[in-house]
Protein backbone atom coordinates (compact mmCIF):
# COMPACT_ATOMS: atom_id res chain seq x y z
CA UNK A 1 0.00 0.00 0.00
CA UNK A 2 1.23 3.71 -1.29
CA UNK A 3 2.17 5.79 1.97
CA UNK A 4 -0.57 8.17 0.27
CA UNK A 5 -3.07 6.12 0.78
CA UNK A 6 -2.68 6.07 4.40
CA UNK A 7 -4.91 9.12 4.91
CA UNK A 8 -7.73 7.06 3.52
CA UNK A 9 -7.95 3.14 4.53
CA UNK A 10 -11.31 2.20 3.29
CA UNK A 11 -11.57 -1.25 1.65
CA UNK A 12 -12.21 1.00 -1.71
CA UNK A 13 -9.02 2.78 -0.86
CA UNK A 14 -7.24 -0.39 0.07
CA UNK A 15 -8.78 -2.62 -3.22
CA UNK A 16 -7.53 0.68 -5.30
CA UNK A 17 -4.31 0.86 -4.64
CA UNK A 18 -4.03 -3.35 -5.67
CA UNK A 19 -4.82 -2.23 -8.99
CA UNK A 20 -0.95 -0.33 -10.15
CA UNK A 21 0.41 -4.67 -9.55
CA UNK A 22 -2.41 -5.88 -10.94
CA UNK A 23 -1.52 -3.73 -14.59
CA UNK A 24 1.81 -4.60 -14.27
CA UNK A 25 1.59 -8.12 -13.66
CA UNK A 26 -1.28 -8.14 -16.76
CA UNK A 27 1.05 -6.33 -18.62
CA UNK A 28 3.95 -8.86 -18.31
CA UNK A 29 1.67 -11.42 -18.79
CA UNK A 30 0.43 -10.10 -22.13
CA UNK A 31 4.58 -10.04 -22.99
CA UNK A 32 4.77 -13.26 -22.55
CA UNK A 33 1.33 -14.58 -24.48
CA UNK A 34 2.83 -12.14 -27.14
CA UNK A 35 5.68 -13.48 -27.59
CA UNK A 36 4.25 -17.36 -27.49
CA UNK A 37 2.21 -16.00 -30.45
CA UNK A 38 5.26 -13.95 -32.25
CA UNK A 39 7.52 -17.18 -31.78
CA UNK A 40 5.52 -19.03 -34.73
CA UNK A 41 4.43 -16.24 -36.83
CA UNK A 42 7.70 -14.12 -37.15
CA UNK A 43 11.40 -14.37 -37.45
CA UNK A 44 13.49 -14.10 -34.31
CA UNK A 45 14.04 -10.61 -35.31
CA UNK A 46 9.94 -9.83 -35.31
CA UNK A 47 9.52 -11.84 -31.55
CA UNK A 48 13.04 -9.88 -30.36
CA UNK A 49 11.36 -6.39 -31.62
CA UNK A 50 8.01 -7.48 -29.77
CA UNK A 51 9.98 -8.03 -26.33
CA UNK A 52 12.42 -4.69 -26.45
CA UNK A 53 8.32 -3.08 -27.35
CA UNK A 54 7.12 -4.63 -24.24
CA UNK A 55 9.80 -4.34 -22.03
CA UNK A 56 9.95 -0.13 -23.16
CA UNK A 57 6.62 -0.15 -22.50
CA UNK A 58 6.54 -1.65 -19.03
CA UNK A 59 9.35 0.56 -18.36
CA UNK A 60 7.27 3.46 -19.46
CA UNK A 61 4.14 2.78 -17.50
CA UNK A 62 6.57 2.14 -13.99
CA UNK A 63 8.29 5.45 -14.77
CA UNK A 64 5.35 7.03 -15.29
CA UNK A 65 3.60 5.39 -11.80
CA UNK A 66 6.76 6.86 -10.14
CA UNK A 67 6.68 10.10 -11.54
CA UNK A 68 3.28 10.48 -10.86
CA UNK A 69 4.13 9.47 -7.03
CA UNK A 70 7.19 12.29 -7.40
CA UNK A 71 5.29 14.91 -8.25
CA UNK A 72 2.44 14.26 -5.48
CA UNK A 73 5.21 14.40 -3.22
CA UNK A 74 7.00 17.59 -4.20
CA UNK A 75 3.27 19.12 -3.70
CA UNK A 76 2.38 17.15 -0.59
CA UNK A 77 5.78 17.24 1.51
CA UNK A 78 7.75 20.16 2.79
CA UNK A 79 10.56 20.87 3.67
CA UNK A 80 13.52 18.10 3.27
CA UNK A 81 11.96 15.28 2.00
CA UNK A 82 10.82 17.13 -0.85
CA UNK A 83 12.05 16.36 -4.37
CA UNK A 84 13.31 19.32 -6.54
CA UNK A 85 11.64 20.96 -9.24
CA UNK A 86 14.18 19.76 -11.90
CA UNK A 87 14.08 16.08 -10.75
CA UNK A 88 10.66 16.50 -11.08
CA UNK A 89 10.43 18.21 -14.33
CA UNK A 90 13.11 15.99 -16.04
CA UNK A 91 11.46 12.77 -15.30
CA UNK A 92 9.10 13.16 -17.84
CA UNK A 93 10.32 13.68 -20.91
CA UNK A 94 13.37 11.30 -20.17
CA UNK A 95 11.01 8.27 -20.75
CA UNK A 96 10.04 10.17 -24.29
CA UNK A 97 13.21 10.48 -24.78
CA UNK A 98 13.80 6.64 -24.32
CA UNK A 99 10.88 5.74 -26.24
CA UNK A 100 11.98 7.67 -29.31
CA UNK A 101 15.84 6.40 -29.41
CA UNK A 102 14.56 3.23 -29.64
CA UNK A 103 12.30 3.69 -32.43
CA UNK A 104 14.86 5.74 -34.41
CA UNK A 105 17.72 2.55 -33.13
CA UNK A 106 14.69 -0.14 -34.38
CA UNK A 107 13.74 1.61 -37.57
CA UNK A 108 17.46 2.41 -38.93
CA UNK A 109 18.44 -1.20 -38.32
CA UNK A 110 15.06 -3.50 -39.36
CA UNK A 111 12.13 -1.20 -41.01
CA UNK A 112 10.40 -4.06 -41.24
CA UNK A 113 9.63 -4.99 -37.75
CA UNK A 114 7.80 -2.09 -36.45
CA UNK A 115 4.38 -3.80 -36.17
CA UNK A 116 5.97 -6.11 -33.82
CA UNK A 117 7.45 -2.66 -31.87
CA UNK A 118 4.16 -1.10 -31.68
CA UNK A 119 2.25 -4.23 -30.65
CA UNK A 120 4.78 -4.81 -27.94
CA UNK A 121 4.80 -1.07 -26.53
CA UNK A 122 0.73 -1.15 -26.70
CA UNK A 123 0.88 -4.04 -24.13
CA UNK A 124 0.82 -1.82 -21.23
CA UNK A 125 -2.32 0.09 -22.62
CA UNK A 126 -3.87 -3.49 -23.45
CA UNK A 127 -3.21 -4.03 -19.57
CA UNK A 128 -5.09 -0.42 -18.38
CA UNK A 129 -8.04 -1.96 -20.36
CA UNK A 130 -8.22 -5.05 -18.73
CA UNK A 131 -7.70 -3.85 -15.54
CA UNK A 132 -10.30 -1.22 -16.18
CA UNK A 133 -13.09 -3.40 -17.15
CA UNK A 134 -12.00 -5.92 -13.99
CA UNK A 135 -12.43 -3.36 -12.06
CA UNK A 136 -16.04 -2.22 -13.75
CA UNK A 137 -16.99 -5.75 -12.80
CA UNK A 138 -16.05 -6.18 -9.83
CA UNK A 139 -16.89 -2.55 -8.43
CA UNK A 140 -20.30 -3.55 -10.00
CA UNK A 141 -20.50 -6.64 -7.99
CA UNK A 142 -19.85 -4.60 -4.54
CA UNK A 143 -22.40 -2.09 -5.68
CA UNK A 144 -25.21 -4.57 -5.63
CA UNK A 145 -24.15 -6.20 -2.53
Amino acid sequence: MSELSDLDASPMTRYLDDAYPRIVKLAVALAVIGVAVSIPLQDWRGTLVLVVGATIGILNLVWLHQGANLMISRMLAAGAGRPSKLRVALFFPLRYILVIGAVYAILKSYPGVLVSFIVGLGLPVMALIGESIYEAVVLSRTDRA
